[in-house]
């Protein structure tokens, strides 16, 4: 996933350059950085077990700890897969240097008003229930056979909105470090809507676009 996501990241950089080259070449960026993204993948994955085995503890507050932590660390790294594609950081200072453009940017007041995982929780739920309806409309109409198309139907519309929506999560992460790394907007997002994201300490303007 942070192979993919670190080549992803690369393009999207690209793009917002104004450069379009064949994907296979990010794929050959993030293959010549698979060392460091091999290094945080493993550092991801010993978090999560950690954080899995504070969860799975029966009190209350471990969970809510777990939680809490889960949270920390997923703004923490929300950064580095872009960074690590372009840069020569390691593992470790790409993650440090994502807590430190995190913070110095929105950190410390963060809304939770409209966001990216309200919105795919919004999208699941839709799908959900439209699934639902449609396996048992499919038993009604043509009994078990057609509900068992259906379900296979649904199955597939899940996998393909899973990978859309990660997807689209890299390239909003890698759109977001853009912004705080260079203070410009492209021309392809909307510098209103990224502030309705954030509200930022002294509740001053962060996003702006480019001036010609």
């Amino acid at each position: 996933n942070n192979f993919y996501g670190a080549g992803l990241a690369a393009n999207v950089l690209d793009l917002f350059g104004g450069q379009k080259k064949p994907y296979v070449t990010y794929i050959k960026r993030a293959r010549a950085r698979s060392g460091t993204i091999l290094t945080f993948s493993v550092i991801e994955a010993t978090v999560g077990m950690l954080l899995r085995a504070i969860a799975e503890r029966s009190q209350l507050l471990a969970r809510i700890v777990a939680r809490v932590l889960g949270a920390i660390w997923t703004l923490a790294t929300l950064f580095v897969d872009p960074i690590i594609i372009s840069t020569s950081d390691s593992a470790p200072q790409a993650i440090k240097r994502s807590v430190k453009l995190f913070k110095a940017t929105w950190g410390e007041n963060i809304a939770g008003r409209v966001t990216f995982g309200a919105a795919a929780f919004f999208i699941y739920l839709v799908m959900i229930l439209g699934s639902v309806l449609l396996v048992m409309l499919g038993g009604l109409i043509g009994g078990s056979a057609l509900a068992l198309i259906m379900v296979a139907l649904c199955v597939i519309a899940f996998l393909v909105a899973g990978i859309a929506i990660s997807a689209a999560s890299s390239i909003l992460n890698t759109a977001l470090f853009y912004f705080a790394e260079y203070k410009q907007v492209p021309e392809a997002f909307d510098a209103n809507l990224l502030n309705a994201l954030f509200i930022p300490r002294k509740k001053r303007r962060m996003f702006r676009k480019k001036s010609n």
